[in-house]
C-alpha cells in the first residue's frame, strides 16, 4: 500500500481515527523503536492499518488488543462481535495480516500475560477516566523507556484521556511530544515510579548445598517475605548428598524436581561453590528456568569466581550487594543489566534494648563477634585485654576449641555455637560492643545486626561501607590487626559519649536497610519488562549497562571544547550518552544511529529537552542503504564524526569501506575508538592519510577498561 493508497483508505474506512491522525500513528510506527506496536482499542481495523503499514518500515509487529464484546462508548458509541469480522475482512483486504495479530481479549487480561517491550501504544479503548487509567497502568511497565504512547480523544477536558494525560505530565515520567486532531503523543523519558506489577512469581535459588551462610541466609528471608506476599520460593541444592547441611522452611530440591517446572526467576547466590557445581550451572539456561539472576555478594576479591559464574549461568541480570564494584570494574562481566542493590536487616527483630549505653552493667565488658569469620585478631586482642572483657562469639567455632582453650578454660571466651534468626536477637541485648573483622564481605550481617541493635560496632570497612561512618556510626579499623581492635575497644570502654554516639546514630542509619525494602526492590528487578542489553551505567537517566560516562567520553575533551553550534554525526550512539553531553555543549544539530532500536529509543529519551538531537536506527554494513537515509536527514557532511567503538564490530569484509565512507562525511574531525590490533590490522591511519587526514592526537586512558585507544584525525587543508 502507497502513501496515497494508505491515505485513501484513512479518508474511506470506518473508524475513530480521522486522515490526518492515521497518518500520524502511520508517521510514529515508521520511526517505532525499542518493541512492538501495541493498540488497545481496535473496533474494524482502521487505525490499525496505519500502524502496520507503518511498521514494516520500522520492521516491529502490530498486535491489536479488543475483545469485541458489546460495549457502549462515552460518546454513545455501540460496539460488539460484529466488528471482529470487519477487522478480519480489513486484514485480507489490506494483506497486513502477517504484521497485526489480534488479541480478543480485555486489555488488562491481555497486560497480565504481556512480557515483551513496547515502543509504541495506542490507547483507544473505554475513554471514561476508570477505563483509560487502567488501561495505562496496565501497560505502562511495558513501555520501553524512550517509547510512545498515544491517546486517541485527548483534547476533551469532558472524558478521561485529557484528564489521565495532565496526570501523567505531571509526574514527570512522560513528556509531551505533539498533538494530532484529537491525538496526543507523549514520550517516556523516565522509568522512575513506575506502577508495580502484581503478578505472583515463581523463584529459584540454586546452590551447592544448604550451609549456615550469609548468602544463603539472604535468601531465606527474602523468601519468607516473598512467600508472605503470595509468591512462590524453593532451593535447587545441586550437592549429591541426600539431606540438606540445614534445616530450611522451603522446598530443597534436586536437579530432576526442578527442571520439571517451570520458574520465573531462577537466581545464583555468590560464588563460593565447587568448580564442578559451577559448570552444571549452565543447565539452568533452559528456558524454563526462566530470568537469570546472578547475585555478586563479595568484594572484588572474589571475582575469578563470579567471572566463572557468569561464562557459565549467562544471567540476565547481575546484582551487586555492594558498592565493591564501581562501573566500570566489571566490563568483563555479561548480561543485560547491572544493579546495586545492599542488603537488610529485620529492623523489628533487632529493635535496641531501652537502656542508657552510658551506664555499663558490670564488669567485664561484653563484645560478640561471629565465631567463622577471622576470629583470630579479635581473640588475640582480648588476651592483650587482660580478662577486663568477656568475648561471646556464635557460629561454626572451626577449631577455636584448641586454638583458644586458655580464654575457654578461663571463662573470658564463651562459644555459643549456631544461631537460628530467631535466637540472634537475644544475642546481642548483652553485649556491650560488637567486632567485625573480616578481610572481605559483601554484606556484613553481623555489623548491620549490632547497629540495628543499638549496640556500638567496631568493624574493617569489608561488608560495612555502606552504613559504617568511622566516629559517626561505627569505630572502623584500616585493618583488623590485634592492636588496632584492643584500642578501639579500650576507647568504647573509657567511653561513655561516644558509645552513645554509636549507638543512635548506628540504628537511625540502619533504618534505611529493611529486609521488607530489599524484597520488595528485588521483587522489581524480577519485572525486567525491558529485555534488551544496556550499554551505558547511569542510573540517574534509567540506563544500567556496564560503561560510565566517563570512561567513554575520555579523550574526547578538545573536541567538546571547540563543538559549540557544530554538526555532530554520532555512529554508533548506543544509549546516548555521548550525544547528550554534546547537546550539552550547544553543538547546532547532531544524528546518532544505531544498530539497536532499543538503544535509539533510550538515546531519545535522555536527550528528549534538546530538539537539536535526532536518533534512529540502521544498520552501517549496508552503508549505501545508511547513506541513502542520511542524505534525506541533511547536515552533509558533517563538522566532525564519531565512530566510537563500531569499527570492531563490522564485519571484516566491510570495515575498510564502513571506515572511509564515515571519514568521507567528516568536514573537520573524524574520531575512532577501536582496539588497537585493529588499527595496526586495517591500517586505518594510513587509509585516512589517503583521504586527507592527518593523526592530531591519541588517548588511550580508557584501554585498560577494554573500549581501546581513541585517535583523532584532522582534515588536512587543500
Amino acid at each position: 500500500m502507497s502513501p496515497d493508497e494508505l491515505r485513501a483508505f484513512l479518508s474511506n474506512s470506518k473508524g475513530g481515527v480521522s486522515v490526518e491522525e492515521g497518518l500520524a500513528l502511520n508517521r510514529y510506527a515508521a520511526d517505532c523503536a525499542g518493541g512492538d506496536i501495541v493498540e488497545i482499542g481496535s473496533f474494524r481495523g482502521k487505525s490499525a492499518v496505519a500502524l502496520a503499514m507503518g511498521a514494516i518500515r520500522s520492521r516491529v509487529q502490530v498486535f491489536c488488543v479488543e475483545p469485541h464484546v458489546e460495549f457502549t462508548g462515552v460518546y454513545g458509541g455501540k460496539f460488539g462481535p460484529q466488528d471482529r469480522g470487519a477487522f478480519y475482512q480489513v486484514m485480507l483486504q489490506t494483506a497486513l495480516f502477517e504484521k497485526v495479530a489480534l488479541i480478543n481479549l480485555p486489555s488488562r487480561d491481555a497486560a497480565r500475560a504481556w512480557r515483551q517491550p513496547i515502543g509504541l501504544l495506542f490507547v483507544d479503548g473505554d475513554h471514561s477516566f476508570r477505563g483509560v487509567n487502567g488501561d495505562f497502568e496496565a501497560w505502562d511497565s511495558h513501555v520501553c523507556l524512550g517509547g510512545i504512547i498515544a491517546f486517541d480523544d485527548a483534547t476533551d477536558s469532558a472524558i478521561g484521556p485529557a484528564n489521565l494525560i495532565a496526570q501523567i505530565l505531571a509526574s514527570g515520567r512522560y513528556a509531551a511530544l505533539e498533538t494530532v486532531g484529537k491525538v496526543r503523543f507523549l514520550r517516556k523519558v523516565s522509568s522512575t515510579g513506575a506502577f508495580p506489577r502484581a503478578d505472583k512469581k515463581r523463584v529459584l535459588v540454586a546452590c551447592h548445598d544448604l550451609v549456615v551462610a550469609g548468602g544463603l541466609l539472604r535468601f531465606e528471608r527474602f523468601g519468607r517475605i516473598a512467600r508472605a506476599r503470595g509468591h512462590e520460593f524453593a532451593f535447587l541444592a545441586f550437592s549429591e548428598q541426600h539431606a540438606a547441611a540445614r534445616v530450611v522452611d522451603f522446598p530443597v530440591l534436586g536437579w530432576q524436581d526442578a527442571v520439571s517446572s517451570e520458574w520465573d526467576v531462577t537466581m545464583i547466590p555468590g560464588a563460593g561453590f565447587p568448580s564442578e557445581t559451577i559448570e552444571k550451572f549452565a543447565q539452568l539456561t533452559l528456558p524454563q528456568f526462566g530470568l537469570r539472576m546472578q547475585h555478586a555478594l563479595n568484594d572484588q576479591t572474589r571475582k575469578p569466581g563470579f567471572m566463572h559464574v557468569n561464562q557459565i549461568f549467562k544471567p540476565h541480570l547481575v546484582v551487586f550487594n555492594n558498592q565493591e564494584w564501581p562501573p566500570g570494574s566489571y566490563t568483563a562481566l555479561q548480561a543485560r543489566q547491572f544493579h546495586v542493590l545492599e542488603g537488610g536487616v529485620d529492623l523489628a527483630a533487632f529493635a535496641p534494648e531501652r537502656r542508657s549505653m552510658g551506664t555499663i552493667r558490670a564488669t567485664p565488658f561484653v563484645v560478640g563477634g561471629l565465631a567463622s569469620k577471622n576470629p583470630a585478631p579479635l581473640i588475640e586482642a582480648v588476651r592483650r585485654l587482660a580478662g577486663s572483657v568477656e568475648l561471646r562469639l556464635f557460629g561454626d567455632a572451626g577449631n577455636l576449641n584448641h586454638t583458644a582453650e586458655d580464654l575457654l578454660r578461663s571463662g573470658v571466651l564463651k562459644l555459643i555455637g549456631p544461631l537460628s534468626d530467631h535466637e540472634l536477637p537475644g544475642f546481642y541485648k548483652d553485649l556491650d560492643c560488637v567486632v567485625h573483622a573480616e578481610t572481605f564481605a559483601g554484606w556484613a550481617n553481623v555489623a548491620a545486626e549490632a547497629l540495628a541493635s543499638g549496640i556500638p560496632l567496631i568493624c574493617t570497612a569489608h561488608g560495612t561501607r555502606a552504613f559504617a561512618i568511622h566516629g559517626e556510626t561505627a569505630l572502623v579499623i584500616a585493618e583488623a590487626t590485634p592492636e588496632e581492635i584492643r584500642a578501639s575497644i579500650t576507647q568504647l570502654q573509657s567511653n561513655d559519649d561516644l558509645r552513645d554516639r554509636l549507638s543512635k546514630n548506628g540504628r537511625r542509619t540502619m533504618n534505611r536497610y529493611s529486609w521488607e525494602s530489599y524484597a520488595t526492590q528485588l521483587l522489581g528487578l524480577m519485572d525486567m519488562t525491558d529485555p534488551s542489553i544496556h550499554y551505558s551505567w547511569a542510573p540517574e537517566l534509567g540506563l544500567y549497562g556496564k560503561w560510565p560516562l566517563h570512561l567513554r567520553l575520555q579523550g574526547l575533551d578538545p573536541i567538546l571544547k571547540t563543538c559549540a553550534g557544530q554538526n555532530i554525526l554520532d555512529l554508533g550512539a548506543a544509549d546516548g550518552l555521548i550525544a547528550r553531553t554534546f547537546l550539552e555543549h550547544g553543538v547546532a544539530n547532531l544524528h546518532g544511529v544505531d544498530l539497536d532500536t532499543a538503544r535509539i529509543a533510550r538515546a531519545r529519551a535522555i536527550c528528549h529537552a534538546f530538539p537539536a538531537g535526532h536518533f534512529w536506527a540502521t544498520d552501517l554494513s549496508d552503508w549505501d542503504g545508511f547513506i541513502g537515509t542520511l542524505g534525506s536527514q541533511g547536515n552533509i557532511p558533517y563538522d566532525t564524526v564519531l565512530s566510537l567503538g563500531v569499527h570492531q564490530h563490522l564485519q571484516p569484509e566491510r570495515r575498510v569501506n564502513c571506515l572511509l565512507g564515515a571519514a568521507s562525511l567528516a568536514r573537520s574531525n573524524f574520531v575512532i575508538r577501536t582496539p588497537e590490533h585493529l588499527f595496526q590490522q586495517d591500517g586505518v591511519t594510513d587509509l585516512l592519510a589517503k583521504q586527507g587526514f592527518a593523526l592530531d592526537y591519541t588517548s588511550v586512558d580508557a584501554t585498560e577498561a577494554g573500549l581501546g585507544p581513541l585517535r583523532c584525525y584532522r582534515r588536512r587543508p587543500p
